[in-house]
This record gives C-alpha cells, structure tokens and sequence, in this order.
C-alpha cells in the first residue's frame, strides 16, 4: 500500500513532518500538476501561507530541473519581508 510505503520512507528518513499519501490523485489534479498519460505528478513546490493560500509555486518539466534549495530559501525570505 502506498500509504504504508510512505509512512516507512518517513521512518526510514528520520522525517518529523507530515507527509501527503493521495492515492486518489485528488490533490495533485487540484494543484495543476498531474500527468495522467504518465501516470505521475509533475515535480512541484509550493509555499502555502498560514492562511492557507498558496504564496509561491514552481512547477518543473522533470524532476531533474526544478527549483533548488536557494531559490526557494530566497522566496521564503521574500516572502517573510526579508533580502533575497
């Protein structure tokens, strides 16, 4: 079960925040990002708000070009009123 897989993944990883199990494709269409002739998501980061809405996104073409770990700590900084 995928839910079951994820949940060893984040032992494994030593993880302490949630993880997301959609089995459903639910969240992944409502966020723009499946690929249903692949059966896959599109690789995607998103930073939601407390509020909820989504403040910052970046989808990519493949898992090999995405938005790296400095573009998205600058977003976050900008997007908390601090410099890039």
């Amino acid at each position: 079960r995928i839910i079951d897989s994820t949940k060893a993944l984040a032992d494994k990883l030593g993880l302490t925040f949630p993880l997301l199990s959609d089995p459903q494709r639910e969240v992944v269409r409502a966020y723009g990002v499946d690929d249903p002739e692949n059966g896959i998501a599109w690789p995607a980061i998103y930073l939601v708000a407390a509020d909820g809405r989504v403040a910052w996104g970046s989808v990519a073409p493949t898992y090999k070009v995405r938005a790296g770990p400095e573009q998205v700590l600058a977003e976050l900084r900008r997007l908390a009123g601090g410099s890039p």
